[in-house]
Parts: structure tokens; sequence; C-alpha cells
């Protein structure tokens, strides 16, 4: 399936750079406290883990002698089949054809729009945690006592996709609708044909820093749009930005961390973490706002400059390791101070030290090349739409009388009082000529 099977819309595939938590469906988990360390050994497994709110509220981020044995699954009641749908199933329109990928939350699907014959990318809600697949492709929870927590998470599903629904940037991956079946619920995504930044970048890393800015801009454009409408990411990584196939444009995916931006005190649920682009507000009882999405576009900034991401954001809180992005940057002296200094300031450890807003944080990333860049924003939204507005708002003028000058209606009245006979006339002689015609051509005949 080519590059299709890369990252497309929304797909939640099991990142091993990804760690699952136990904590809030908004934007809260429980408190983290951090064990002795282990010895660091090589990884052997997966780095992927979940656990359970029920068991001591910690993260282990540490590289285990030995990998854990997987978390035991519920044993699924009888009836219980594969979780993923099979290829050819139909929902209302749309044929399953593939999985894209798989996550902790849900199912990511290829599937095709047999009305339009277009592709697309649909993403089920499934949290396999607490829930199964029954025979007639329904979807259940494990027992009663999940029944709750299911709800809740296919509740707040929704309202996601209404959310994103609204959003309408060409750089944000476009929901054409939701619907709910099978006891759960789907959102129908555009299919993102393209590469994922993470497998793209390494082969374009001698781009220079003008063509990254104007690269960047658009991208950060519409993460103003989703915190704009009150909504956070949380977890940009170079996984989750698509660089189209077409143009090269950037475009953000995977909204399922996505949830309303909530100060501290709000509920909680499963959180999704990938150590290294997280901020430390995401592991302990902090509050989250556009910084935390901020830190995670300086830490994939900071990957794309130095070839390595940021040490985990807990580890940093114990013993911080991290240099400046200028020190370990590729091809030293490329890159701009203001560019480099705003990548640090991204990072600061602390929420109140960084960037409140994408604005604020921008313009200093892009200090160097403001110049270029005004001129494109004037273009774009500033003198262009001004423009746009007068030509709108002169065409309406033209075509409402009410809006005439009074000379300008005389004018047109005269000419309508000299043009009258005149019509009346021609259209007299023009019907007796074509009786004269007609009266000789039966003479003829």
């Amino acid at each position: 399936m080519d590059s299709q099977q890369q990252r497309s819309a929304e797909m939640m595939d099991d990142d091993p750079d990804r760690t699952v938590v136990n904590a809030t469906l908004p934007t809260r988990i429980v408190p983290v406290r951090r064990p002795p360390p282990l010895p660091k050994e090589a990884d052997t497994g997966p780095d992927t883990e979940i656990l359970p709110t029920a068991t001591p509220a910690f993260l282990h981020r540490e590289e285990p002698v030995q990998a854990p044995p997987p978390a035991r699954r519920p044993s699924l009641p009888k009836g219980a089949e594969s979780l993923a749908l099979p290829p050819g199933f139909r929902l209302h329109e749309y044929r399953i054809d593939s999985v894209l990928g798989k996550g902790g939350f849900g199912i990511t699907y290829l599937a095709t729009d047999v009305n339009l014959n277009t592709r697309v990318a649909i993403k089920e809600y499934l949290p396999e945690e607490i829930a199964f697949r029954k025979s007639g492709q329904t979807v259940s929870a494990h027992s009663t006592r999940h029944q709750d927590r299911y709800r809740n998470g296919l509740d707040s599903f929704l309202v996601e996709g209404r959310t994103l629904a609204s959003f309408r940037h060409p750089n944000i991956v476009r929901v054409a609708r939701f619907f709910e079946a099978h006891q759960t619920a789907y959102m129908v995504l555009d299919f993102e044909r393209g590469s994922p930044l993470k497998a793209w970048w390494p082969k374009h890393a001698e781009m220079p820093e003008k063509e990254l800015v104007l690269l960047l801009q658009p991208l950060l454009d519409g993460l103003s749009v989703v915190h704009a409408a009150g909504f956070l990411h949380r977890d940009i990584k170079p996984d989750n930005i698509q660089v189209r196939r077409s143009d090269g444009s950037l475009v953000l995916l995977d909204f399922g961390s996505a949830r309303a931006a909530v100060g501290s005190g709000a509920a909680s649920d499963d959180v999704a973490v990938t150590p290294g682009y997280a901020p430390i507000e995401q592991y302990q009882d902090g509050d989250q706002g556009a910084w935390t999405d901020i830190y995670a576009m300086g830490a994939t900034l900071y990957w794309m400059l130095t070839g390595k991401k940021p040490p985990d954001a807990m580890d940093r809180s114990a013993n911080d390791t991290l240099r400046p992005v200028r020190e370990g940057a590729q091809a030293g002296g490329r890159w701009s101070d203001t560019l480099l200094d705003a990548i640090d300031w991204a990072l600061k450890l602390e929420p109140a030290e960084r960037p409140q807003t994408v604005d604020a944080w921008r313009e200093k990333l892009f200090a160097a090349h403001a110049a270029s860049l005004s001129v494109q924003d004037a273009l774009r939204s500033g003198e262009g739409a001004a423009e746009r507005r007068q030509w709108i708002n002169n065409w309406r003028r033209l075509v409402s009388p009410g809006s005439w000058p009074l000379a300008l209606k005389l004018s047109l009245a005269g000419m309508a009082a000299a043009l009258l006979p005149m019509l009346s006339t021609g259209w007299y002689n023009l019907k007796a000529s074509q009786d004269v015609v007609t009266a000789g051509e039966l003479r003829n005949l």
C-alpha cells in the first residue's frame, strides 16, 4: 500500500516511544513518585507501559535489566473475537480496507467511501484495556465495573470529534464526520498521503533555515487555531506530523490525546505521554495549556537540529542534563541565535518559564526572518484580505440599486424613457415585416 502504511490521519499505532498512563481524559493525571533508580542496561523490550490507577502512582522510566512481563489482559467473555474489523466490512457508506494502526484507545483503518470512491481514514473508539469486540462486531466493556469508564471515554471521544470537525485549517487533519454504531463511535478523517516527519527529515536535514521557517509557520498557525478553540494536542512529536506527498507541507495528525484545556483539579482518566516530548506537567499534577504543546514542538525542533530527542522530563526534574540546543546542533553556525534561543525557551522545565502562547513563541522563533514572513502574512491575511473585502463591498454597492447615487438613477431613468419608444417602434416594424414575408410565401405556394 506504498506510503499508505505510513502514519496517516489520526493513526494510533503502537509507538515504541509512547507511554500510556492511567490518569485522566482531560488534562490531569495522578501525582508521580519516582522509585529508586535501577541499573542502566540495554533496552530489551518495548518502551510502552500500561499503569493501572489502582497501583502505586509512579512512572518507571529507567531501563530495566530485563523487560517486565506484559500486563495480564482480563479474560475475555465468551464470544469475544478479534479487535479489528475485517477487510470488506461496511460502516454506512465506508468499506474497511485495512488497519493503519492500533493504540491503547482505539484502531485506525484505511477505508473507501464507496459513494465518492475516495480513500479515508476511520478512527474507532475501542480502549482494549477495558473493552473488547463481541460477535456481530459490537463493542462492550469487559465487565460492569468498567461500564462507566467506557461510557465516559466514549462521550469524550464524541466531544473530540465535534471539536475537531469545527477546525478548518489546511495544516490540521480534517474530520469529515463522526457517528455512533456497534455500541461505539467512529471518526472519519481525510487520508493524508505522505511520510511522517520522523522518516522524512533525515533526508532533508540540509534544508536552510529560511526554508525550515517557511515550512513551520503554517503548522504553528494551525496549532494556534486548536488552542483558540480551547483544546490541546498533548502528543506532538515527529511521528504525529505528516509531510504531504503532494506539496511538502506539514499537517498535524493524531488528536487521540487532544482534550479541552482545563486548569488544576480536573478529573482524569487514560493519558498517553511520549518520553522526551511530554513536559513535566503531563506526568505530575500540574496545569496544562498552550505551553504544554509548545514544549513538545520545541522538543521536535531539538530533535531536528541535533538528531536526538531531549531527556525525559521526569529525569530532568531529578537531574537536568539537557544541554543548550546550540551545543548539539548539527552544522554549527548554520542556525540563527534567535531560533536556537527560542527552542531553549520552549524546553524550560517549569511551565511558567516557557512561552505562554504560540504567538509569543513564534515571534522569537522567526525573529531572524521577520521581514520576509511579514510580507507573506500581509499578502495572505492582511492587505490581501483587506483588498478582497473592499472588492466584495464595491460589488455589493454596484448590484444594489439602493446604494446608487441620485445622478446615476436620473441618468438611467432618462435613458429608459428614450429607449422605450424606440424599442416599441422596432418591435412593431419587425412584426409587420414578418407578416409581409409570410403572406408572400403563401402566395408563391
